[in-house]
C-alpha cells in the first residue's frame, strides 16, 4: 500500500519479547496483485518477536498471514478478486515517550494464491504508534 490509505493496527503482547499481531488497510492498490488500480482492503493476522537493543530502541522479525480484495464496488462491500498472502518483515522501534513510538520494517509479502510461489514482492512499513 502506498500513502494515501486507512492504516490500523493492534499489537497484544504475550509474553516480554512476543507479541500478536493485527493490521486492517483500506485504501488505493497500485496494480501489485491487480490488472488495474482499485480501491483495496487488506487485513493480517500475525506474530511479532522483540529483541531489546538499547533503553528506548527494539528490534522486532513480524510474520503474518494475510488477505488483500479489490472492490467490484465498494460502497456494498463487492470483491472481485482475494488473494492470501504471507509476509515476514524485520525492522526497529524506537519510543519517543512513554506514549508514542515510530518504527520502521522492511519486508518480502509472498502471493499464496497465484500459481508462481516463487514470486516474492518487497515491503517497507513506516509507522507511528500511540501506547494504549
Amino acid at each position: 500500500m502506498f500513502l494515501g490509505d486507512l492504516n490500523i493496527a493492534y499489537e497484544h503482547k504475550f509474553k516480554p519479547d512476543a507479541a500478536w499481531v493485527s493490521t486492517f488497510h483500506l485504501g488505493p492498490e497500485h496494480d501489485t496483485f491487480f490488472n488495474a488500480s482499485s480501491p483495496t482492503m487488506r487485513f493480517t493476522l500475525g506474530y511479532r518477536f522483540f529483541n531489546l537493543k538499547q533503553k528506548n530502541t527494539v528490534a522486532f522479525i513480524e510474520v503474518k498471514l494475510g488477505s488483500v480484495s479489490d472492490f467490484n464496488d465498494i460502497k456494498l462491500i463487492k470483491f472481485k478478486t482475494t488473494h492470501v498472502l504471507f509476509e515476514v518483515y524485520g525492522g526497529e522501534q524506537f519510543d519517543f515517550n512513554d506514549t508514542l513510538y515510530y518504527e520502521y520494517k522492511f519486508g518480502a509479502i509472498r502471493n499464496l494464491s497465484s500459481g508462481s510461489m516463487a514470486q516474492f514482492y518487497p515491503a517497507f512499513g513506516l509507522n507511528l504508534g500511540i501506547y494504549l
